[in-house]
């Protein structure tokens, strides 16, 4: 048994020296594959920041067989239920509400129809005509003016921007040209007394304003009217060539009342008289004569005093007016006629009724007129 045994013995160790020994060598590490390909004269590069690898399986130990290898599970499909609701149509005139299910697009910028810019409509020029008689320091009355309140009142208009009319400004102005100014005044005279060539006139030049007087044409034949003093031929012509002053008309006799029908004292251009030394009255067709007899005898005379542009304007004594009266001055060549009212003067002001404002009175101080004038303007 024992020698058995040796025997055996013997037998494998001679096998053994036969067959070489199997080593198992362990698997080389990522890192240290990687430091296996870098030359050893060169400096090892940082290594990138990369995911952690899986861990790897253990390897397989000899004579054992390695475990079988896991297939890659696929996702699950999406059922229906879970599917994206489909989009549904924006009703007209609603924002886009952007779906949660789709990817976020950039809204469109959303474009604003332009605004149509409003006409600048220009202001509605008005004018103001502010209504004079008599300019006396040492003779005062309901109807006069000192020069030093004069002077106040135009420093005052010249202060507030007001625009100084002229009588062309005012034909203009009524024919709605453009250009005119917002607010404007003119200075006017009524009568014709020697005041407006001995006071007016050094005022207008002073400040560089014009004015116009309505000249009672035959007061020119008389030294005093109504206690003052009127100008004369001469001194009317000067006015005219002065180049700020101008004459316009307010009748030739027309200045004055008489008796009517009814009894009662009238403006005699506007209401049929008693005749001279009579005790009939005239006829419409007396009447009409007369009247227009003295609106061809006032233009006469402005024309041959120069006026030029005057013989188209005129205002009617005591401001009394009728459109028959209107229809027989336009025979004899005027256009434009004034009378009172207080009110300003627009585009679409009547030309056979254009109102003025009184200006020309003691108490009618520079503010006073101030006042008065800014209410006016301020009306619409």
């Amino acid at each position: 048994m024992r020698v058995r045994t040796l025997i055996t013995a013997a037998l494998l160790l001679a096998f053994a020296a036969c067959v070489p020994a199997v080593r198992v060598q362990p698997k080389p590490t990522e890192a240290v594959v990687a430091l296996a390909a870098v030359p050893a004269a060169a400096a090892p590069a940082p290594a990138p920041v990369q995911a952690q690898p899986s861990p790897e399986p253990p390897s397989p130990v000899a004579g054992q067989a390695a475990p079988p290898a896991q297939e890659a599970t696929a996702p699950a499909p999406l059922k229906v239920d879970q599917q994206a609701p489909a989009r549904q149509p924006t009703p007209a005139g609603q924002p886009v509400t952007p779906n949660r299910t789709t990817p976020d697009r950039p809204a469109a910028a959303r474009v604003e129809p332009p605004v149509a810019e409003l006409p600048k409509v220009p202001p509605v020029p008005r004018l103001a005509i502010l209504v004079y008689h008599d300019v006396d320091d040492t003779n005062p009355s309901a109807f006069t003016v000192s020069v030093a309140q004069l002077e106040a009142q135009v420093q005052m208009l010249k202060e507030e921007g007001y625009a100084f009319y002229r009588l062309a400004d005012v034909e203009k102005l009524l024919a709605d040209a453009p250009g005119m100014p917002e607010k404007g005044v003119m200075l006017v005279f009524d009568d014709g007394y020697q005041s407006f060539a001995t006071r007016v006139l050094p005022v207008a030049k002073k400040y560089g304003v014009p004015a116009v007087c309505f000249v009672v044409t035959k007061y020119m034949d008389f030294d005093m009217i109504f206690g003052r003093p009127h100008m004369s031929q001469v001194e009317l012509k000067q006015v005219a060539e002065s180049g700020l002053l101008e004459l316009a008309g307010h009748s030739y006799y027309g200045h004055r009342t008489a008796e009517t029908e009814d009894g009662t004292w009238q403006p005699v251009l506007t209401h049929r008289i008693r005749k001279p030394q009579s005790t009939l009255y005239e006829t419409p067709e007396e009447y009409a004569q007369r009247v227009r007899d003295d609106f061809e005898q006032t233009a006469n005379v402005l024309r041959e005093l120069g006026a030029g542009i005057g013989e188209r304007h005129y205002t009617f004594p005591f401001t009394a007016r009728s459109d028959e009266a209107v229809a027989l001055g336009r025979l004899a060549g005027f256009r434009y006629f004034y009378v009172g009212g207080e009110q300003l003067v627009r585009p679409d002001t009547d030309p056979g009724a254009i109102p003025r404002v009184h200006a020309g009175a003691p108490e009618i101080t520079a503010e006073v007129l101030r006042t008065r004038l800014r209410n006016l303007f301020a009306e619409p």
